[in-house]
């Protein structure tokens, strides 16, 4: 079902480009639960046979709905606050977390996934969501370290080609041509831009000036995802 955002003068100001090595640490997690993303990694996946063996991703997982869609704790990427920051920074926002935005977020997330909220992690990340906070950075910094960083200098180079591919674009064909040509999963009309998401049920954000953010990523092909709750950038 689609997303639908609705777009005023101001949002139309406030659309941006990053790269984020955080969000991509977490798809790259979520990719070894998509099995339909497979096909297009299988030689990364033989990879990371050796690394996954000692490495502990249930506490990720759990919040990562599949295959059924659902919604993850935006908190754990949130939106970079500037167009490539270091993994460090990135994960140390995280780190930051207020306890009550990770509560609900965890809430809400556990809810997607029937017998989560009762297990006895979901039930431990609900009574001390600020332990919860540390222990999912830990296994995001672990995760990065084994999955993503040896490969990044590599991956970064590839996702700053598109967004300078993009940016050039934008400039010479307008906002209009740039949407239609990111995937026949985007459309825009009247003000309003639709994403087709996984999601079974219409969507519908108003953007009220907090414009859009657009980040391209290796893990996410072929698909198109859109996050955030309203206090976010989405």
């Amino acid at each position: 079902m689609p997303l639908d955002m609705r777009f005023g003068a101001d949002d139309l100001l406030r659309i941006r480009f990053a790269i984020s090595p955080l969000c991509e640490t977490h798809e790259a997690v979520r990719t070894l639960l998509r099995t339909d993303r497979h096909g297009y990694h299988l030689p990364w996946l033989r990879r990371m046979r050796t690394a996954l063996a000692g490495l502990d991703l249930s506490a990720l997982w759990l919040l990562m709905p599949s295959p059924r869609p659902g919604y993850t704790p935006d908190f754990l990427g949130p939106p970079p606050e500037s167009s490539l920051a270091p993994f460090e920074e990135e994960l140390a926002r995280v780190r930051a977390t207020d306890p009550a935005v990770a509560h609900a977020e965890l809430a809400k997330s556990l809810a997607c996934t029937p017998g989560a909220a009762e297990s006895p992690r979901g039930r431990a990340m609900l009574t001390d969501p600020a332990a919860a906070v540390q222990e999912l950075a830990d296994a995001t910094e672990r995760a990065w370290h084994a999955l993503l960083a040896p490969d990044w200098p590599r991956l970064r180079a590839l996702l700053e080609a598109e967004v300078a591919y993009r940016s050039r674009q934008l400039a010479s064909d307008g906002l209009e041509k740039l949407f239609a040509d990111l995937s026949p999963r985007i459309t825009w009309s009247g003000g309003t831009l639709t994403v087709r998401t996984r999601a079974r049920f219409l969507q519908i954000q108003d953007l009220d000036g907090r414009g859009v953010l657009l980040m391209p990523s290796v893990f996410v092909w072929p698909d198109v995802v859109s996050a955030y709750e309203p206090h976010w950038q989405p």
